[in-house]
C-alpha cells in the first residue's frame, strides 16, 4: 500500500507542477525499472518528490490555485475525497468551482467590510482554502444570496458530502 500511495504522491506532485510528458515518462520509467528489478529502494527513491520539487508544490498550493486552470478542479475533488470519510460522489456534469468570497463582491456587502483592503481581498480570492465544490444548481442560489446565507448553503453537510 505505501507504494501506491507514493505512486499517487509523484502522480498528484508532477500534475501539479505541470511536468511535460517527457518529465513524467522519465520519472514512471524508473519506477518501472525498479519493480522489474526488483529493487525496493530503486522503487523508493524514484517515487521520492525532491526538496525543490515539494517546495514547488507548496508554493503553488499556496497561491492562486484557481488560476490553475487544468489543475483545480482534480485537484479539489481528490482532496475533498481525502477529507470525506465516506467519500463524496460527483455528477461531473454539473459540479463547480465556486468561490467563497466572491471574485467581484458588491461595494456595501459584509465581505467589502470584512475584507476592507482590495489587495488582500484579491489574495485571498482564488486560493485554495476560499473554493468548494457545489452542483450547477446550488451554485444559482449560492450567486444571488447574502453572505450569511451563502455560507449556511456552502457548509451544510447535505450539500457539500453528496453532489448529485
Amino acid at each position: 500500500m505505501a507504494y501506491i500511495r507514493g505512486l499517487e504522491r509523484l502522480a498528484y506532485g508532477l500534475f501539479i507542477l505541470r511536468q511535460n510528458v517527457n518529465g513524467r515518462i522519465a520519472r514512471f520509467g524508473g519506477v518501472v525499472a525498479g519493480i522489474q528489478s526488483k529493487d525496493h529502494d530503486e522503487i523508493k527513491r524514484a517515487l521520492k518528490l525532491t526538496k525543490e520539487e515539494k517546495e514547488e508544490i507548496v508554493r503553488r498550493l499556496d497561491g492562486p490555485v484557481y488560476e490553475m486552470t487544468r489543475v483545480r478542479m482534480p485537484l479539489l475533488l481528490r482532496l475533498d475525497g481525502l477529507v470525506t470519510a465516506e467519500g463524496a460522489t460527483y455528477d461531473r456534469r454539473t459540479t463547480t468551482i465556486e468561490h467563497v468570497l466572491p471574485r467581484n463582491p458588491a461595494a456595501d456587502s459584509h465581505w467589502v467590510q470584512w475584507f476592507p483592503d482590495e489587495e488582500g481581498r484579491e489574495r485571498w480570492t482564488h486560493r485554495l482554502a476560499n473554493l468548494v465544490l457545489l452542483s450547477r444548481r446550488k451554485t444559482v442560489k449560492h450567486r444571488i444570496s447574502s453572505s450569511r446565507e451563502r455560507r449556511m448553503s456552502t457548509f451544510t453537510a447535505r450539500d457539500s458530502r453528496h453532489m448529485r
